[in-house]
């Protein structure tokens, strides 16, 4: 199993994307955060978490799920609704245990 995910701000051209946790140029998550509140001054905060699962079989074969949550960039805290749960939910319902 492999998964990555990201935020994706939709004045942004989507970015940061699988990027956010290096928006920066590294992994200090504040100064990301800090980077892009200071790029979305102006503009549409609307965004959406995606996050990718792939599922690999024995027998070579994949599956990919998807979870995504749209929302909006603000200071609170982040919604309990997470993006990654979503994708795992979507996997479960769609795998076959062996």
């Amino acid at each position: 199993m492999a998964e990555d995910s990201g935020l994706c701000v939709d004045s942004l051209n989507d970015a940061p994307g699988v990027y956010s946790a290096r928006y920066a140029g590294n992994h200090n998550d504040q100064a990301s955060r800090d980077k892009l509140l200071k790029e979305l001054k102006g503009k549409d905060k609307s965004v959406y978490f995606i996050c990718n699962i792939i599922l690999y079989y024995p027998n070579g074969e994949y599956k990919s799920f998807v979870g995504k949550t749209d929302s909006k960039i603000t200071e609170e805290e982040k919604n309990s609704v997470s993006h990654r749960s979503r994708a795992l939910q979507e996997m479960l319902k769609n795998i076959c245990l062996f």
